[in-house]
């Protein structure tokens, strides 16, 4: 199949994927797949900070409520990691959004602080007495503040414009040794090459107006790597892909799409339970080195 290669601004990479006047490029100069043309700031803010969570998001915070049990679980074991490998104090998380995991952390004994632009999850965190900037990580003022032992984004690097500039200050507002934990969608996996080029699915998960980037295990490491971080811990969660090949075709279809999301929880909630963690997180290790996981959460050190 011929390849076309498209340039813009200093970025440079085959085309992947087209959508609208947007193509996804694999950029040779960033190191990680993402939208051309990236949009700016200026661009997003009226979408973050007015109307995210009621329209693009509408339920959200509903929904999270009601998987409270199920989410407790996973910022359980993400804590349990981070206390393991740095002094309890203070975390800061990045689009933190209604603020969950920090509330979790709170409970744990953390200091928590959050950034982030939505207004409705902003008052929504004040209402739980969570302390929050409204604001992009990338411009707000963090010079009243002692350094952190421990800087969260979750979902995140996938809308920014700049995902090394967003790392980069992570890394200035880390104390020495302090971690860096990101959760992000992994794209352009297996599971997804074999439903669009073996199966006639198009690529569902390239959406412009949210996505800008587009990373998997190894470009989402490098990130780090280039700037400034060891990498330590590396996992994956659930591949929701299976669920297309096993014909829960949950693209576009929220209802289905709720059903699958269930059938994970219990999966996942069945086996802790029962004391089978050790084999979940052996399959999840199988499921990494096969490239599969809906999304990636890997943790750095500041070194």
């Amino acid at each position: 199949m011929k390849t076309s290669v498209r340039r813009w601004q200093g970025h440079s990479g085959i085309i992947l994927s087209s959508v609208n006047s947007s193509d996804v490029i694999d950029c040779t100069v960033c190191g990680f797949r993402h939208i051309v043309p990236i949009p700016s700031l200026k661009d997003m803010e009226g979408q973050y900070e007015e109307d995210f969570y009621s329209n693009e998001k509408p339920g959200y915070i509903e929904k999270r409520e009601q998987d409270s049990e199920w989410w407790n679980l996973h910022y359980n074991r993400m804590y349990d990691f981070l206390e393991r490998n740095v002094t309890k104090g203070r975390i800061l998380s990045i689009g933190c959004g209604p603020g969950f995991f920090l509330q979790y952390g709170k409970k744990r004994g953390w200091h928590t602080l959050g950034v982030e632009p939505g207004r409705g999850a902003v008052e929504y965190l004040r209402r739980k007495g969570i302390d929050v900037i409204q604001g992009f990580f990338e411009e707000v003022d963090l010079s009243e503040y002692e350094r952190f032992d421990v800087i969260h984004a979750a979902e995140v690097l996938e809308h920014v414009a700049r995902p090394e500039l967003l790392v980069r200050c992570a890394y200035d507002n880390l104390r020495d040794n302090g971690i860096i934990c990101l959760v992000v969608a992994n794209e352009y996996n297996r599971l997804q090459t074999l439903l669009t080029e073996k199966m006639g699915l198009k690529p569902w998960w390239v959406v412009p107006k949210e996505h800008i980037n587009y990373f998997d295990i190894e470009s989402a490491s490098r990130l780090l790597r280039n700037n400034g971080f060891e990498v330590i811990h590396k996992e994956v969660t659930f591949p929701m892909e299976l669920f297309l090949l096993m014909g829960q075709h949950y693209v576009g279809n929220s209802e289905v799409g709720r059903r699958c999301h269930a059938m994970r929880k219990e999966l996942e909630l069945n086996l802790w339970r029962e004391g089978m963690g050790g084999f979940l997180e052996r399959l999840y290790r199988f499921f990494m080195e096969e490239g599969m996981g809906r999304e990636l959460i890997i943790y750095g050190r500041k070194s």
